[in-house]
């Protein structure tokens, strides 16, 4: 894809969000964009854009990415960041946890 940009004249500006012009959007345009979204998807208005690289982390790590590949996502140089500031166990994750415990120590067992 990138390669394809590149040969129509597209110059990479590192910037996360550009123009039809190719110059850098204000984040003010951007954040404006957002809460306008997070109003239409009925969500809390006082969500920030940074709150997404949170959910992406724990979303990829309920489905069963690795720590180490979630870190190198997020463009973390350890792992030990993202598990500790950016994945966020929920409750899902833990009943899975439990049901994997349950798997090695039947309940029966338990007993």
């Amino acid at each position: 894809m990138k390669e394809k940009l590149v040969a129509e004249g597209w110059v990479d500006t590192d910037f996360v969000t550009v123009s039809a012009n190719r110059s850098m959007v204000s984040p003010d345009v951007v954040l404006r964009a957002f809460k306008r979204t997070l109003k239409k998807a009925n969500l809390p208005s006082d969500g920030r854009i940074h709150d997404l690289r949170h959910s992406h982390a724990t979303i990829l790590m309920e489905l069963g990415a690795s720590d180490k590949d979630i870190a190198e996502r997020l463009g973390h140089s350890s792992v030990q960041i993202t598990s500790d500031l950016y994945i966020h166990y929920s409750r899902k994750h833990n009943k899975k946890t439990a049901r994997l415990l349950d798997q090695f120590v039947p309940c029966e067992a338990q007993a």
